[in-house]
């Protein structure tokens, strides 16, 4: 076999070149194949063709060889360049993009941070580099770990408040607090909750996850000695229902969902629906599972559809059809295309906290009146444009098409509503703004 010291690298390389048609950075990409060639992959891409002028080139240029970066850094970002000049497609095939990947693994947060300065945002590996620079991060904590000041003395420079060690004992006690031992993260705890704003709001939100029967006292004392409106969330979640019925006053006026949230599951609390949004009322009614009437299920889901219809927010967060956008283009698939209410975001969180509440007769409505509406829409469009028509509606921008249709849709969900159920005028307000939570909740991801 060939020993490695007597292989012709420099002229392999060069045959390989020749034979991939490979060319040096002129500065001006290749664009000699054939122009219909790149018009007709523009098109298919959606993406724009052309090069990247030489003045743009020698600017890149520039800023690389001025950077103070790695030789690896140096390679990576010498070797990026859009491929036949078509800009936003990677100029990296798969595995190429994996080995370029693998190198920028290996540099340091300083190159990174430079790098993701100095790639076009349409590089293949830009995406990838700010959780590269978010892991050396991580590792630059671990490494400097035992340089670190003791905990104790952090403490001290933190209550001693002096300038310039203040500010850098709180930031190392926040950072490192997750990472420490139980007797250390409960002395972070005690000393933020009789700290500045700040810090007792930092205290408030790691106690939503991080809790100690313990920190009773220290939460209590914290709400009589400051009445923060962030401390009632945490102690809404944590104390007891003696202590919130208690307060339940001042707490309510800076946050009523949080107590109506907490003391719900006593039948014999009063809930004051004036004080709430209607989808913060449905929050509460959810997760204390309280059964309201027929005649208040109704009047809270239908009353929301009739402000939603009548105010203009009629659009949905997103125009959903069961089908991938692979196959929108068979005429088929977009003669299926069909609109929901429960596309509205924020009636189908409605529509879930009556399934919470055992209001099943409410929900029997909403379904039959949704669907006769979907039954119909094929006459509803006829009505609206012949059957030529939408068939090239669809064809020629097919997202268009979904908001004409829902448009049809709502007008119709306007006319049929009165026959479904009677709303009464106190409903007559502008909704809320969609919501933009996932649903449904639960206590451990979104305990308020």
């Amino acid at each position: 076999m060939e020993s490695d010291a007597f292989i012709d690298f420099e002229g392999a390389t060069a045959k390989l070149k020749k034979e991939l048609s490979l060319n040096e950075d002129t500065g001006v990409f290749d664009t000699s194949r054939d122009k219909d060639e790149f018009e007709n992959e523009a098109a298919y891409f959606g993406k724009r063709l052309g090069t990247i002028p030489v003045p743009e080139a020698v600017e890149k240029k520039k800023a690389i060889a001025n950077a103070e970066l790695s030789d690896e850094a140096r390679y990576v970002l010498e070797n990026y360049k859009p491929i036949y000049g078509l800009y936003g497609f990677p100029d990296y095939s798969p595995e190429e993009t994996e080995t370029i990947d693998a190198i920028v693994r290996t540099l340091s947060k300083s190159d990174l941070e430079q790098m993701k300065l100095l790639l076009p945002t349409d590089c293949p590996i830009q995406w990838r580099l700010q959780d590269y620079i978010e892991e050396r991060q991580h590792e630059f904590i671990k490494s400097k770990a035992k340089r670190h000041l003791s905990i104790d003395t952090l403490i001290k420079h933190y209550k001693e408040g002096k300038r310039g060690k203040k500010g850098p004992a709180r930031r190392q006690l926040q950072t490192r607090f997750d990472y420490l031992s139980f007797t250390d993260q409960m002395k972070i705890i005690r000393l933020f909750l009789k700290g500045v704003k700040a810090d007792r709001e930092w205290s408030y939100r790691k106690l939503w996850n991080w809790w100690d029967d313990a920190l009773i006292p220290d939460l209590e004392q914290a709400w009589l000695d400051h009445g923060d409106m962030k401390c009632v969330q945490t102690a809404a979640l944590r104390l007891s229902d003696d202590f919130i019925k208690e307060h339940q006053e001042a707490m309510g006026k800076l946050d009523y969902k949080s107590v109506c949230n907490r003391l719900a599951h006593d039948k014999s609390f009063v809930i004051d629906r004036n004080r709430l949004r209607p989808l913060d009322y449905c929050y509460v009614i959810a997760h204390t599972r309280r059964h309201i009437s027929d005649e208040e299920a109704d009047q809270l889901l239908f009353g929301y559809i009739k402000n939603v219809l009548e105010y203009g927010h009629n659009e949905p967060i997103e125009y959903k059809t069961r089908f991938e956008p692979t196959i929108r283009d068979r005429i088929d698939d977009k003669l299926k295309y069909v609109p929901s209410l429960m596309y509205n975001r924020s009636i189908g969180y409605i529509i879930w906290a009556l399934g919470q509440t055992g209001n099943a007769s409410t929900l029997i409505k909403f379904h039959r009146w949704n669907k006769m509406l979907q039954t119909n829409m094929p006459k509803y469009l006829t009505e609206e444009m012949s059957q030529e028509r939408l068939i090239n509606y669809m064809n020629e921008d097919f997202e268009e098409y979904q908001r004409w249709n829902w448009s049809i849709f709502i007008k119709h969900a306007r006319i049929t509503l009165p026959d479904i159920v009677t709303i009464s005028d106190d409903n007559d307000k502008e909704p809320e703004e969609p919501i933009d939570e996932g649903f449904p909740f639960t206590m451990e991801e979104c305990p308020f």
